[in-house]
């Protein structure tokens, strides 16, 4: 997944995104997403973003397509505006690269990474969690004239890096329920503590036979059928594939 500046030409289909991630995960009305799609999404007020130096517009794209895009503000904080992913793309990892470049962008900024939420996104937190952002105070955001509550979320700890950004030490093998299994450590899990570890049976295989945890070691790791993970020895958590992209 590469993510790289946004460019004017990109838009269009930044603005279709846009609608498309708000269609699908945001209890709204259809006259209140049209509302904020052409308060801040049309391609005028994107262009006018994009050629703006107070904002950086990113975008990821795998094979030439623009998957999802990221509306960072930068000033003394950097502040994560939209983050958004086409649905039909999500799990893919487009959101988890956007918010590492985000915090890239902040980081070379000597700030920290705030978000705002609104609160109708209803997978916006867990999104921020995955990543171990906190839900601070209410604010208002207004969309021409229009006024929505949002949360602020920030790290609780701002320099601490995201899941997989410092190297880990990834044993070879793991021994669980009797069997040695082979651990992938190119196939990496974000979680909120650090990333977690596919492993199987025969290198082979495509299909893992559990997880090991960086944080502690551990392979005593909970799933479920959404993707979620959690080690049952420290806590770290990975959440649903589906919310790695719907905004922060």
């Amino acid at each position: 997944m590469d993510v790289r500046a946004a460019e004017p030409d990109d838009a269009e289909r930044i603005e279709r995104i846009a609608e498309q991630s708000f269609q699908t995960s945001y209890s709204l009305s259809p006259d209140q997403i049209e509302t904020i799609v052409a308060a801040v999404f049309s391609e005028d007020a994107l262009r006018e973003r994009i050629e703006d130096e107070a904002n950086r517009i990113r975008v990821a794209e795998e094979g030439g397509e623009v998957l999802g895009f990221a509306d960072v503000e930068v000033g003394d904080h950097a502040i994560l505006r939209w983050l958004h992913v086409e649905p039909g793309h999500r799990g893919q990892g487009a959101g988890t690269a956007l918010i590492e470049d985000a915090r890239d962008l902040a980081a070379a900024g000597d700030g920290a990474l705030v978000g705002t939420v609104l609160a109708e996104d209803d997978e916006g937190e867990q999104f921020c969690e995955q990543f171990g952002y906190e839900r601070g105070e209410k604010v208002e955001i207004e969309f021409a004239e229009e006024s929505y509550h949002a949360y602020v979320y920030s790290h609780s700890d701002p320099v601490a890096p995201l899941g997989g950004d410092e190297p880990v030490d990834v044993p070879d093998t793991v021994t669980m329920d009797g069997r040695e299994l082979t651990v992938d450590a190119d196939d990496d899990v974000p979680g909120t503590d650090g990333p977690f570890f596919r492993t199987f049976e025969d290198p082979a295989d495509e299909e893992a036979y559990g997880y090991v945890c960086s944080n502690c070691g551990s392979v005593e790791i909970g799933s479920d059928s959404l993707g979620r993970l959690e080690c049952k020895e420290c806590g770290n958590k990975h959440l649903a594939d589906q919310w790695d992209a719907a905004y922060l």
